[in-house]
């Protein structure tokens, strides 16, 4: 009996079992990933600022049944943070997590942090499977997030949104910690220390590497990330590796502004 066609069955079985497996971890990292751009915008926004909400009908005494409250959170506000946050996804790229599975970061820092890159991915084809990634989510489920986000701040609220509302990941993929690419100086300080430290105890050759200034330089920040740039040259793995930020030119086509 010739089982070629039966081995034939049970590879493609196997490689789509594999490839949906992988496309798990990922689309469990966006729902993640969504979730910190979502709480980000939230704690942007002025805690003054308010919104009128109720009934604008004036009653037989003149009066309108309107009230103000807080415009972070309000469901004006989640549904425009909703609206624009799968953009947000041409500033993400693919990486690898601590436990080596499918990851997202970001690859453009906020607030004038200090971005560290390492062993990211990035092509067109992954920026376009991350945007829809989201878009999916939030087609599916933006009604039960955003009746989850008008709540007040709460613990673990990735947890009940990526495993418990979405399910796109498990208990298992919430125990390990999302890759972090944005640093304060003092973050990026300690991150550079504990890598040199590490160099150390593996090899004693270390001394070539530059000193770090002291935390009160207003130079602390451009120095770290020159060191992090001088030790991680070669560290970027992409097909194509630049700044996000894409400018259009006449024939259509793109450039970038820098290389990262």
């Amino acid at each position: 009996m010739d089982l070629s066609p039966w081995l034939c069955i049970l590879n493609l079985f196997m490689i789509l079992k594999v490839s949906q497996g992988l496309d798990r971890e990922l689309s469990c990292a966006v729902c993640r990933a969504v979730v910190d751009e979502v709480n980000y915008s939230i704690s942007k926004v002025d805690p003054k600022k308010t919104i009128q909400v109720g009934s604008f009908r004036v009653d037989s005494r003149g009066n309108q049944g309107t009230y103000e409250k807080p415009y972070a959170r309000s469901e004006v506000h989640l549904i425009e943070v909703f609206e624009s946050v799968c953009d947000n996804f041409k500033d993400y790229a693919e990486t690898s997590n601590d436990a080596g599975g499918r990851s997202v970061c970001r690859t453009k820092a906020r607030d004038g942090k200090t971005l560290a890159l390492k062993d990211i991915k990035i092509n067109s084809e992954i920026q376009k499977t991350l945007k829809h990634s989201c878009e999916s989510l939030i087609e599916d489920y933006e009604e039960d997030m955003i009746a989850i986000f008008r709540r007040d701040e709460q613990p673990n609220i990735d947890t009940v949104i990526c495993a418990e509302i979405t399910a796109r990941c498990t208990a298992s993929d919430m125990n390990v910690p999302m890759p972090v690419t944005e640093f304060t100086t003092e973050e990026f300080a300690k991150e550079l220390q504990d890598d040199d430290n590490d160099d150390n105890n593996d090899d004693d050759g270390g001394d070539d590497k530059e000193e770090v200034k002291s935390k009160d330089s207003v130079d602390m920040e451009e120095e770290l990330l020159k060191l992090y740039e001088k030790d991680n040259e070669d560290s970027i793995v992409a097909d194509t590796v630049t700044d996000l930020n894409m400018e259009e030119v006449s024939d259509g086509e793109h450039t970038s502004k820098e290389e990262l």
